[in-house]
């Protein structure tokens, strides 16, 4: 018996099975979380404040009154920390109020202090005395008809002087500063006495 080998292929079933996976996204949304509204309260605190003058003529009364802000528990009290105050300057410890009369020229700096029972201010401060432009000389007498001239020092000041302003003085009278000094000139055209008053503006400003 003769086998002939069997030339019909089989057929194959293939059979593909897919899966199919659905997901599903899910997003979670947190509401913020607010944080109540809060109010922060500060306390303003003691402070002092105050400008002194640019200058202060020797020789003349001169006041420096400080400002003073915030609460306050007690009196306040008032002093003097560093450099003493000049001669002649004194300061009232209960108002901080700083007045007198120095009679030294020169430039002090020295710090106010103010405080209560719980805190304390400073205040730095300087102030400059100076000598200011005078005199004090008495001019010699003059002759009517005949011409006259003298000339008085001035004192202290600073800078070019002019002269801004002339009360008392005759029309024939002519007054004129140049360095250091006031010259009277000119001839009397009659007889009397003169009380003059002369104004000289210098660096430190008007000064009779």
């Amino acid at each position: 018996m003769t086998t002939e080998p069997d030339n019909t292929t089989p057929s194959t079933s293939s059979s593909t099975s897919t899966k199919e996976t659905t997901s599903t996204k899910t997003t979670s949304t947190t509401p913020p979380v607010t944080s109540p509204k809060g109010s922060i309260s500060t306390t303003p605190s003691l402070s002092i404040s105050g400008s002194c003058a640019s200058f202060y003529p020797i020789n003349q009364p001169m006041v420096f009154t400080p400002t003073v802000t915030g609460p306050t528990k007690g009196s306040l009290v008032f002093s003097i920390i560093g450099n003493a105050l000049p001669k002649g300057i004194s300061l009232a410890v209960t108002t901080g109020v700083i007045s007198g009369t120095c009679p030294t020229v020169g430039q002090y700096s020295t710090i106010l202090s103010v405080g209560d029972s719980t805190q304390t201010a400073m205040l730095p401060l300087s102030f400059n005395f100076v000598e200011v432009s005078t005199i004090t000389a008495t001019p010699k007498g003059a002759v009517v008809g005949v011409p006259y001239v003298t000339t008085l020092p001035i004192q202290g000041g600073l800078g070019t002087r002019v002269v801004s302003d002339i009360k008392g003085a005759p029309d024939w009278l002519s007054i004129t500063p140049y360095n250091n000094e006031l010259t009277l000139s000119g001839t009397p055209t009659s007889s009397g006495t003169f009380h003059i008053s002369v104004t000289i503006t210098d660096n430190y400003g008007k000064n009779t």
